[in-house]
């Protein structure tokens, strides 16, 4: 039997991830501990909602940006918060079907509730240390490959909510 070192594995499809926080330092670690666990996953940010939804519109610097596959959204952001982007983005017929995980310092309850009965995929607070941040970026990374949620998210506190669905 003769190997074929021609042969080439199919590449993986490349998924579109956008992190909105207003914090630099969270976007950089979510952003390196992503590329740790997936390459091919294409990581965009927006500092603040108002730069999402431009993001989101293909409007100003942001035109040329594809409709991302997964957003990450903060909660406690200044001017406009995350629970408001939420709400757009469930009003708006081009936005409404994006799977949002809400990715926040939050622990509290009636916020998780509140991500729950608006639709969000998942409600994660964020790691203190590097090593959850890598863990987070490999439940991320096998969340977007697979299409459901982790049945072990190990260090990292998640809480998913819905399944999409395969179609």
């Amino acid at each position: 039997m003769v190997a074929d070192f021609d042969a080439v594995a199919p590449a993986a499809p490349v998924l579109n991830v956008l992190m909105v926080d207003d914090h630099p330092g969270e976007r950089t670690l979510l952003r390196d501990a992503l590329a740790t666990s997936s390459p091919n996953i294409v990581f965009h940010e927006t500092e603040n909602a108002v730069q999402a939804f431009w993001f989101l519109a293909k409007q100003r610097e942001y035109l040329k940006r594809p409709t991302p596959d997964l957003i990450l959204l903060d909660l406690a952001m200044p001017v406009i918060d995350g629970k408001r982007v939420l709400e757009v983005l469930r009003r708006d017929p081009q936005w409404k079907r994006l799977p949002v995980i809400v990715l926040t310092t939050s622990a509290r309850d009636v916020d998780l509730a509140m991500c729950h009965g608006m639709g969000v995929v998942a409600f994660i607070t964020k790691p203190a240390l590097w090593e959850d941040y890598l863990a987070l970026g490999a439940m991320l990374n096998s969340y977007l490959a697979k299409g459901v949620a982790p049945t072990d998210t190990g260090k990292v506190k998640a809480h998913f909510f819905v399944r999409p669905s395969a179609a």
